[in-house]
């Protein structure tokens, strides 16, 4: 969202410098110094004290926030303005003062190790690692130009310590369970599915760190990414670049003659790609890799469209994870209500469980009549992780063999077979509805967003009953 001048009482809640510490201060000695008989150099603005440390706190007040971007730009009404992704929302954070945007671009990309003396170049990107309360923070920095000026996006990625075991994902304990013993295969494909940022690399970088650590640094493991996220020791990484024909079909060819015991495929996204993974993974490597789909059910699909018949599918695939990050309700503010009938009605048929939920939480953003500290009123604080599980053990590809290219029966098999090991998405939703992490219409647009043909109709039968 973006605020023009009429929004006025919005802007006066944001964050400013009224002391004159940081980006005002900057923007006085801006104005009064830089004209066009004197130039302040980019080296001096770079090295400004005021500046930088308004940038240390941007980058610390985001961290503490959970926020997962950084955006700094110029707005069209005339001034400056810092927003944060938090969750699924961008939320305006503070005001600044416009000349110190252009201060600020300076101070980023010096911190980002690349060119900050040529004012007009752009479209460039660099890294920022900070260390911030004993952890290391990764910091992928982007810088546009805007018919405002030049913006900055900062995408903060989670400290590699804390990536160090799939048990610290918050996933269930079934599919934690069936996560780590997929990840002891001596080969084998393991596919984590979600829209874009919904966590995906994240999970696939904890699921190595639980490799390393399982087996004591024994395993020869290779990655090729775009771009590579987070640098592990001991893994030897490979970036991809499409203009020197360096693609994900190429690296992972040349890396197969290496023979590693463990590859990690930023994502499979063409036919090449499927079918290089899909033959490493049935001779005698453990391939994990990401893909664009709703939900796992929908993995046949696509890899078919790949080119990937279902019986070579059927062979390569250990597990299936499907990923959706949402807005977590802050633990601090978050208030509580009864559930209505036609709420629990819904929730009984349309999640697929048979417990029950007497309260729902909603957001809040006030503690005692005053907006909260934690979430700073905006009633969610950081993400949670929902997912759906697939196991493709015996009782998939039995099922896998009788729908073949049919995905509403594929699922209707396995939701109707008990031995199979299928955790619908609708059971991670309760988990997370009742636990006070989701809102009821956080729950909704989730279920809605899933395709769940198989799951209406059993509903529909189960209301003819």
């Amino acid at each position: 969202m973006r605020w023009g001048l009429r929004d006025q009482r919005t802007l006066n809640t944001l964050k400013k410098d009224t002391n004159k510490e940081y980006d005002v201060a900057f923007g006085e000695y801006y104005r009064e110094n830089h004209t066009i008989k004197s130039i302040i150099p980019a080296e001096k603005i770079a090295g400004n004290r005021q500046l930088n440390n308004l940038m240390e706190l941007i980058i610390e007040e985001a961290i503490d926030r959970g926020a997962m971007n950084i955006d700094i730009s110029l707005d069209s009404a005339g001034y400056g303005i810092v927003e944060l992704r938090i969750g699924k929302k961008m939320v305006a954070d503070r005001l600044l003062d416009k000349d110190a945007v252009y201060g600020l671009s300076i101070v980023c990309r010096r911190m980002a190790g690349v060119d900050y003396e040529n004012e007009f170049k752009s479209n460039i990107s660099g890294n920022i690692r900070y260390e911030y309360k004993e952890y290391k923070y990764d910091l992928r920095c982007a810088f546009i130009n805007t018919a405002q000026g030049l913006s900055m996006s900062l995408r903060i990625l989670k400290p590699a310590t804390q990536l160090e075991d799939i048990g610290m994902l918050g996933f269930p304990d079934n599919v934690e369970t069936a996560f780590r013993e997929s990840l002891k295969a001596n080969q084998g494909l393991i596919l984590v599915t979600g829209a874009t940022s919904s966590g995906k690399t994240t999970t696939q970088y904890a699921g190595i760190h639980t490799v390393i650590n399982e087996f004591e640094h024994s395993k020869n493991i290779r990655t090729v990414e775009d771009p590579v996220e987070y640098t592990v020791s001991g893994v030897k990484q490979s970036p991809v670049n499409e203009e020197s024909g360096e693609t994900f079909s190429k690296i992972l060819q040349a890396i197969l003659r290496g023979d590693p015991d463990v590859i990690l495929v930023g994502e499979i996204n063409d036919a090449e790609t499927a079918k290089t993974a899909i033959r490493a993974a049935t001779s005698g490597h453990l391939v994990m890799s990401t893909l664009h789909t709703n939900n796992t059910i929908e993995v046949t699909r696509v890899m078919q469209q790949y080119g990937a018949n279902y019986i070579d599918l059927g062979n390569a695939l250990q597990l299936v994870l499907n990923q959706e990050l949402e807005d977590r309700l802050c633990d601090t503010c978050r208030v509580e209500r009864a559930v209505t009938s036609s709420e629990n009605n819904w929730i009984q048929k349309r999640l697929g469980v048979n417990d029950i939920i007497t309260v729902l939480s909603e957001a809040g953003g006030e503690v005692d009549g005053k907006k909260c500290p934690d979430c700073e009123g905006l009633g969610y604080r950081g993400s949670t992780l929902i997912v759906e599980m697939l196991e493709a053990d015996y009782v998939y590809q039995r099922a896998l063999n009788k729908a073949k290219d049919n995905t509403f029966l594929l699922e209707q098999e396995l939701l109707e077979d008990p031995d199979a090991n299928f955790y619908p998405i609708g059971r991670d939703v309760f988990r997370h509805l009742k636990d006070g992490r989701i809102d009821f219409n956080t729950a909704r647009r989730i279920m809605k967003k899933q395709t769940g043909e198989g799951v209406n109709e059993i509903n529909k039968r189960n209301e003819g009953e």
